[in-house]
């Protein structure tokens, strides 16, 4: 029963964003003089004589209508949240844009965006914050080829109790040299003596 009322409080929920994304898509067809086909299935007949678009749908991270015969990735736990095949492909592998799980499916033959929508009126944008994440260098260190990284320091004692940052900073090379020998430079130069 419990199931039942959230069901259809989704439903609800679900309703009422489509009733205010037909108001915005009327108003922008009315701007631009042109109309739209049937009514959206499950949605209230409008209140005014203007027609609803039938369903489709909008991927929730780039904005972007999909097209039919395309795969789309709804959440399983019933939430309003669809998203593209690049979406999710971004999801997979970089932050997690939903925290419930996800579920592939086709969208259907019939469910086609409406034309008022501009075509790459998102994408433009999408395409921008993706390379914006992809040469952001702030975040480097938080994820390393898709996977979380955390980074625990701890303080580290100096070696030489005698010689401080500063006076081995300030240093020659030569001097350097001499305070401590590399022994992978002695190796290296024993071994182009012997041959």
């Amino acid at each position: 029963q419990a199931e039942d009322e959230m069901r259809q409080k989704l439903l609800e929920q679900r309703n009422e964003k489509m009733k205010t994304i037909n108001r915005t898509l009327r108003a922008i067809s009315q701007a631009t003089g042109e109309d739209q086909g049937a009514l959206h299935p499950g949605v209230d007949q409008p209140t005014d004589d203007t027609k609803d678009f039938g369903e489709w749908w909008l991927c929730d991270s780039c904005q972007q209508p999909l097209k039919p015969s395309t795969q789309k990735f709804d959440c399983k736990k019933g939430c309003d949240f669809t998203l593209c095949q690049v979406c999710f492909k971004r999801h997979r592998t970089g932050p997690r844009l939903h925290i419930h799980g996800l579920m592939r499916s086709i969208v259907p033959e019939d469910c086609n965006p409406p034309s008022v929508w501009k075509e790459g009126d998102g994408r433009l944008q999408h395409i921008e914050t993706l390379l914006d994440e992809q040469f952001n260098c702030n975040n480097f260190e938080d994820v390393i080829d898709g996977q979380p990284v955390t980074f625990k320091y701890k303080q580290v004692g100096g070696s030489s109790p005698t010689a401080s940052h500063p006076a081995v900073r300030d240093k020659s090379g030569k001097k350097r040299q001499r305070m401590k020998k590399v022994t992978a430079f002695k190796q290296a130069k024993r071994r182009r003596l012997s041959s």
